[in-house]
């Protein structure tokens, strides 16, 4: 017999209240303990084989309610259900241990983990990120960890792009090419470029989002189009018809599921809440988030951060 709504409503209430570092548990015994299920009931709701679906039902709509949070809300969910491919189960554990018994990349800040616990606190200063063309500004100070390279743009005629960055490629020695070897002549096949476009839904209610406008996200295509045209004013950085491009879409609005799937099908990266906060995490500098007895994060840091991008903004170079 398949779970109630009232009962999934339950366990979506508790699983919402766990803490990021609880231990990960198979979902069955979850759902088992929370519903006060015993060993039979447990089997019958969750049978191994599951040829009726009725344990992936239960499971899916656990996984739904996570990816409303995330999609509609913008919220870190402090869980996470995840499918062991070895041990042929699914589990459920807080974020943080997840991420700790995956394994962090080997680059990621000592305190990454605590920083994670201040996730609410960080969007909570993202959504106030409301005024001018902030948020541009803090893609272009996350990007400028991330790569080789990011600045912000200045002025109108940015062709709708907000920041950019990027990657050193393959580079081959000035010296076995033609030309001047001082040429420093930025040649095909050196970068590969992030152009990024950036939303901030101004006085959004931080209990329910704004969704983007679908004509955006079609500009943004509009824009990528143009960095690889004649027409495209940021030529001087080294983007040429085939140079590797990756878009990036960075906002504070919430995108719509369909939106989201438009993004992903045309190879759009999206930095929303959620994304800037674990970026945010993995790439500010330390004095971010500083260390005392508590995880703490500084939101005057944060916007010192960012707020040194201002002072080099990029003009567009026009021919």
């Amino acid at each position: 017999m398949a779970l109630s709504s009232t009962d999934i409503q339950r366990v979506i209430d508790v699983a919402y209240k766990l803490d990021i570092y609880t231990p990960q548990r198979p979902i069955e015994d979850f759902f088992g303990d929370v519903l006060g299920l015993n060993a039979i009931q447990r089997a019958s709701e969750f049978p191994d084989p599951d040829p009726t679906g009725i344990g992936a039902i239960s499971i899916g709509r656990l996984t739904l309610a996570r990816d409303e949070l995330l999609r509609d809300k913008g919220q870190v969910p402090a869980f996470v259900i995840y499918r062991d491919k070895t041990a042929n189960r699914t589990f459920i554990s807080g974020i943080a241990a997840y991420l700790s018994l995956k394994g962090l990349p080997a680059d990621s800040p000592p305190d990454f983990l605590k920083r994670i616990e201040k996730h609410q606190s960080i969007r909570k200063e993202l959504l106030q990120i409301d005024k001018g063309h902030k948020l541009e500004l803090v893609a272009a100070a996350i990007l400028s960890r991330v790569c080789h390279y990011g600045e912000a743009t200045k002025g109108s005629g940015d062709q709708g792009i907000d920041a950019i960055g990027w990657n050193q490629l393959i580079r081959i020695e000035d010296a076995f090419l033609d030309g001047l070897a001082t040429d420093n002549v930025i040649r095909a096949g050196h970068r590969v470029m992030v152009v990024a476009s950036s939303k901030a839904a101004i006085g959004s209610n931080p209990g329910d989002l704004k969704v983007i406008n679908p004509a955006h996200i079609r500009e943004l295509v509009g824009s990528w189009l143009i960095q690889r045209s004649e027409s495209s004013v940021w030529k001087n950085l080294g983007v040429q018809l085939l140079t590797p491009l990756q878009l990036v879409l960075v906002t504070t609005y919430r995108l719509s599921e369909e939106s989201k799937a438009e993004c992903q099908r045309l190879g759009v990266q999206v930095w929303s809440i959620p994304e800037l906060v674990y970026l945010i995490c993995r790439y500010a500098p330390p004095e971010v988030f500083p260390i005392g007895r508590r995880p703490m994060f500084s939101p005057s840091k944060f916007a010192d951060w960012w707020g040194e991008k201002q002072l080099t903004r990029l003009k567009p170079k026009f021919a």
